[in-house]
């Protein structure tokens, strides 16, 4: 994992995210690209070092002096996080959101997202979904979202929800190297519904572990119905640090409206930081 991305808008829910990011990035030695954007209220020319291209609207000015503002704010950053050991790149897009991050993942091709969410959805958000669900329908790559502070992360535990099937195998590795870096234990758990299968599914679930050559971990199969709580609570009994879910990515970047699949789910209810791995169609 070379490249790490946070996006910021400098409010002390994303400077959560960061937190975690900075850990992230200095135990895995990966560049940490931090991530703003400038909606744009109209065509205009700019440079990269924030100056107009000369035209004189007050637009143009207006979007010169927030992007000054933005590499203050970012400058600020580094220097305070300055003796974490991290290379950050600074990266100002004007661009709404979700299009911006969208692209950026896609060019500089990075391996994980790590933003601060809420967690609380408003009437928009019901249509069109939080940043974060947006950036988990939208991105191709892992996101972890982060919904309260963080003081010192440090992973030691790290939770995998899985169902053993070619979605889980296709980021098996990608999870355990993430625990190999922290010396993490992993905790693999299977919610079934189907009871009485118990025994025989952390049979499976053990071969399974063993198949993608885990080392430091623990397995356990659950019969629920509501799988969202039943995946924190265990998260909770084992002092998790983090939560990844694996599963299929969603067909179409328009879900039923108000829809939200099991991961995102989980980072609405969830205290601890969520990791969530959807494979897309196509990828």
């Amino acid at each position: 994992m070379n490249k790490i991305l946070v996006p910021l808008d400098f409010s002390d829910v994303s400077i959560n995210g960061l937190e975690v990011a900075v850990k992230f990035a200095g135990q895995m030695n990966a560049e940490l690209f931090l991530f703003h954007t400038i909606a744009e209220p109209g065509s205009f020319g700019f440079s990269t070092t924030g100056s107009g291209d000369g035209s004189g609207s007050s637009g143009d000015r207006f979007i010169a002096e927030l992007y000054r503002q933005s590499l203050r704010s970012l400058r600020k950053i580094m220097e305070y996080y300055g003796n974490e050991n991290v290379l950050f790149r600074p990266s100002i897009i004007i661009s709404d959101f979700k299009t911006g991050i969208s692209d950026f993942v896609e060019k500089y091709q990075i391996d994980l997202v790590i933003m601060g969410t809420s967690g609380v959805s408003t009437l928009t958000e019901y249509f069109e979904g939080n940043h974060t669900e947006q950036v988990i329908r939208n991105v191709n790559c892992p996101v972890i979202a982060v919904k309260e502070q963080q003081k010192n992360f440090r992973m030691r535990n790290m939770v995998i929800s899985t169902d053993m099937s070619m979605y889980s195998d296709a980021y098996i590795s990608y999870l355990r190297d993430i625990a190999n870096y922290f010396e993490a234990k992993i905790h693999l758990i299977k919610i079934s519904s189907i009871k009485n299968q118990q025994r025989n599914e952390n049979s499976l679930l053990n071969d399974w572990a063993i198949k993608h050559n885990l080392i430091n971990y623990s397995v356990q199969t659950l019969f629920s119905k509501n799988r969202e709580s039943s995946l924190i609570e265990f998260a909770h009994r084992k002092n998790a640090d983090l939560i990844a879910v694996v599963g299929k990515g969603r067909k179409s970047r328009f879900p039923i409206l108000g829809s939200s699949s099991f991961s995102e789910e989980v980072i609405k209810k969830s205290r601890v930081p969520v990791l969530s791995l959807e494979l897309r169609p196509g990828h």
